[in-house]
């Protein structure tokens, strides 16, 4: 809240005529990053195509953001975006998730882009103090012998000829993340559906034996 007042060129109990508390202002920004831009209606009949259009936009927001130090602490809060809320109810179950399922997928759809966003913060903060995800993972390896990690060992051999430097492209790392996610996604409808199926097939009998 210092931090907040210090920005505004306020002194701090002014905030609280505006905020009731520090997590009240944690969930404010919890609410505004879910006011991204809405995904276009051509896709409200392609739940996949939805949800990927959604989280490109709210990880955009989130990167634009100047307060990603925080996102570990607004994930903690109640993100009640309403008119996202229900869009996002209304994408998922009219394909076919029960109603708890979609607003748990919805969830975790937001929990994903927030972490990926939070973990490209976190690395822009050590490549600025001259460190990487693979001089740091060549550095533990190195002090923890072959013998400790081969597989990691033989793994890190092949890797060689690249400099600490490397590190795989924020953008593919991240779309690979959300093709895995709605992957799962897509296996849990199958089931859902496959099990409603076999439902009216057990009902279907039942009145035919009645």
């Amino acid at each position: 809240m210092t931090s907040v007042a210090e920005r505004l060129g306020v002194a701090m109990p002014a905030l609280y005529y505006h905020v009731s508390s520090r997590d009240e202002l944690l969930g404010l920004i919890g609410v505004s990053l879910l006011h991204t831009e809405t995904p276009a209606s051509e896709v409200y009949d392609d739940w996949q195509g939805w949800m990927t259009e959604f989280a490109r936009a709210l990880r955009q927001q989130a990167l634009r953001q100047p307060t990603l130090s925080v996102v570990p602490a607004v994930r903690a809060y109640s993100m009640n975006s309403i008119p996202m809320l229900e869009q996002a109810a209304t994408v998922l179950i009219r394909a076919g998730f029960p109603p708890s399922d979609a607003l748990w997928n919805f969830g975790f759809l937001v929990s994903t882009v927030l972490s990926s966003v939070y973990r490209e913060h976190c690395l822009a903060l050590e490549r600025a103090q001259g460190r990487t995800q693979l001089s740091t993972t060549r550095a533990a390896l190195k002090e923890a012998g072959p013998e400790a990690a081969p597989t990691m060992w033989r793994l890190m051999q092949g890797w060689e000829s690249k400099p600490d430097s490397y590190e795989s492209d924020p953008d593919h790392r991240f779309e690979r993340e959300l093709v895995v996610l709605l992957d799962g996604f897509e296996v849990q409808l199958t089931a859902h559906r496959a099990k409603a199926e076999e439902q009216k097939e057990k009902e279907k009998e039942k009145d035919e034996i009645d």
